[in-house]
């Protein structure tokens, strides 16, 4: 009998800093590839929370996407450049068998330059909401390629509305 007391598992982190961001600067230096740490240095005092949640559900469609492309490279559309992070209103708890966001209002952002990052056992994505996107109750995330839903997460992450700036990051890791 072989036994293996080894396991890996998977772990995600999110973090969203709130920014109050009146002219948009903020958001358009970030999408001009400019880092939270150097923002947070030319903006002192304008961040006004910063929130750090571990967890979410990995969605049947996305693993199987994920297989597809390890064993037979079908890949198409990749989760890269074009991923987006995608946030809504619903409150539903999150299940593998979802395919999706459940709210009635959701928004889907596009990667911020640069971005996904792949270091070593984790990846990275990262968004960025301006002053006018997805003014709304953040009750749910998930990381899209566009076509199919990675995960998704069913957390309260606070009520976006004008002139705030958030940005969101997504970190899978695997140990």
């Amino acid at each position: 009998m072989i036994r293996n007391e080894e396991y890996h598992k998977i772990f995600t982190t999110s973090r969203v800093w709130k920014f109050n961001d009146p002219n948009g600067e903020i958001a358009n230096l970030v999408r001009q590839g400019i880092s939270i740490t150097e923002i947070q240095k030319r903006y002192k005092g304008s961040l006004k929370e910063y929130i750090e949640i571990k967890g979410n559900v990995f969605l049947t469609a996305g693993i199987n996407f994920l297989w597809n492309c390890v064993t037979s490279g079908s890949c198409s559309p990749p989760f890269g450049s074009s991923s987006q992070i995608c946030v809504g209103n619903g409150t539903t708890t999150p299940s593998a068998s979802q395919t999706g966001l459940t709210g009635s209002q959701t928004f889907c952002q596009s990667q911020d330059p640069g971005y996904p990052i792949v270091n070593q056992n984790q990846v990275t994505f990262e968004a960025t909401y301006n002053p006018n996107d997805a003014n709304f109750d953040w009750e749910e995330w998930g990381v899209s390629n566009g076509q199919v839903f990675l995960n998704r997460a069913q957390v309260s992450l606070g009520t976006k509305s004008s002139p705030q700036t958030w940005i969101f990051q997504v970190t899978l890791t695997i140990q």
